[in-house]
């Protein structure tokens, strides 16, 4: 999904602007992966607040049972 690829390119504006038209914040690509986790894993702070803020599922795990949180702190971003 496109509000997927906003999310994992950081690109916040376009990810606004396609939850605002109604793109869900807890849609998931492969294996579970969910918009949050990616955004967290690839160190996007403002995506994730964005996610956050829309409602976005903080304990979704992926399908390796990996939650946002933990992969963000595994790749070192811990502003997320």
């Amino acid at each position: 999904p496109a509000v997927f690829l906003a999310a994992q390119e950081g690109h916040g504006g376009c990810l606004e602007r396609l939850l605002d038209l109604g793109a869900s914040c807890n849609a998931t690509r492969s294996k579970g992966v969910s918009c949050l986790f990616i955004a967290a894993q690839m160190g996007h702070v403002a995506c994730v607040r964005k996610l956050l803020e829309r409602g976005a599922m903080v304990d979704m795990p992926a399908g390796n049972q990996s939650r946002p949180l933990s992969i963000a702190a595994q790749k070192g971003n811990l502003l997320v």
